[in-house]
Formats: structure tokens, sequence, C-alpha cells
């Protein structure tokens, strides 16, 4: 009798796990609270050429566009090492004129000692080099902390017009997870443009 009780204890913990574990896969299946960044914000290049900062919040993506991708980034060397496949893919294609808007938040809240300041520089830089480029500083963290996100890592969040968050990825990605990411983003590109649907970034 006490193997079959402890048999059976056994099993529902296993089914409990399982549960939990697909609870924890599938949580990211969600919609873009307000975000709102006004210390620091956007990167936004005057007429001199030199770049300052403007308040970002999130906004309704343009009515051409079919998808928005979120990079959020803590101020991190590690960050672009993590980021370095997806990046690679990403330029090889050609899916801002396909409708996608991308927005890349750094996280300065969530900075190893003395990158905060090397981090802010490239992408300043990167701005000058890209000027149609969505670069964001945040240094309070305030989008990790509204969407909820674990501190240290990277996170790429791809969502329709409506702001459904409709595929998350956490932390580096490996050549397979480049290739289902970019699946997905295909997808997604497939719907009609936002000012035949509704919303987001």
């Amino acid at each position: 009798m006490a193997r079959t009780t402890l048999a059976k204890d056994i099993s529902a913990v296993a089914l409990l796990a399982s549960a939990l574990a697909w609870t924890h896969a599938h949580a990211d299946v969600r919609t873009l609270p307000a975000l709102m960044i006004d210390t620091r914000g956007e990167l936004l290049l005057d007429a001199q050429g030199d770049v300052r900062y403007q308040p970002w919040q999130l906004a309704p993506l343009p009515p051409t566009a079919r998808a928005g991708l979120l990079m959020v980034l803590p101020a991190r060397p590690s960050s672009r090492k993590d980021l370095r496949l997806f990046e690679a893919a990403m330029r090889s294609r050609k899916d801002e004129a396909r409708g996608l808007v991308s927005t890349t938040i750094v996280n300065l809240d969530d900075a190893t000692f003395g990158a905060g300041l090397m981090v802010e520089t490239k992408l300043s830089d990167e701005k000058k080099l890209k000027p149609a480029a969505h670069l964001v500083v945040d240094e309070q963290g305030a989008a990790r902390q509204a969407l909820d996100l674990a501190e240290g890592d990277i996170h790429v969040l791809l969502h329709d017009c409506g702001g459904q968050i409709v595929k998350h990825h956490q932390g580096a990605f490996s050549a397979e997870q480049v290739r289902q990411f970019l699946g997905r983003i295909d997808d997604a590109l497939q719907a009609r443009p936002c000012s035949s649907q509704g919303k987001v970034q």
C-alpha cells in the first residue's frame, strides 16, 4: 500500500511539474503594456548631427507596418555576443521593407561596472551611422520592469499590430533558435498591414 501511495505521489508531482513547465513556456503570450521611458529615452540627431535624448513611449505601429520587434538588452558587453547569430541573420534580410519595425532598448540599470558609458557611446555611434534606427536608453530599467523580464539576459520580443507578443526569446541564440525566430517573423509579416488591423510600437 505504501509503495502504491508513493507511486501515485510521484506521478502527481511529475504531472504538476509538467503543467508548470507548460504554463511557464506559454506565459509570454500576452499583450505589451504601456511603456514610457523618460530617463534618457530615444536617441535622436539634431541639426548638427549630434545625439540628443527625447522621452520615449510605446506608440502604435505605422499604418504600413505588419509587426514589431522589441529588443530589451542589459548594458553589458555580453549582450552583443548573445545577439551575434541573430543580428548576423537579420542583416542579410530586408524585413524593414516587408513591414517590420524594430526598436532596441538598452537598460543602463542592468549594467556591469563601467560598461554603461561604453555601451551608450557605441549606441550614439550606431545612431549616427544609421539615423533611421530606433534606439532607446533606459536609465532606470522601466521597460524591463513593466514587461517583467529577468535581469542579466537579452530579451527579443516579436509582436503584432495589436501589441500581442507572439514570440519571446530570452538569452543567447543558438543557430536553431535563430532559424525558429526568423520563421515566426516570416509568419508575422504575412499579416495585413496595421492600417487594416490595430496597434502598437
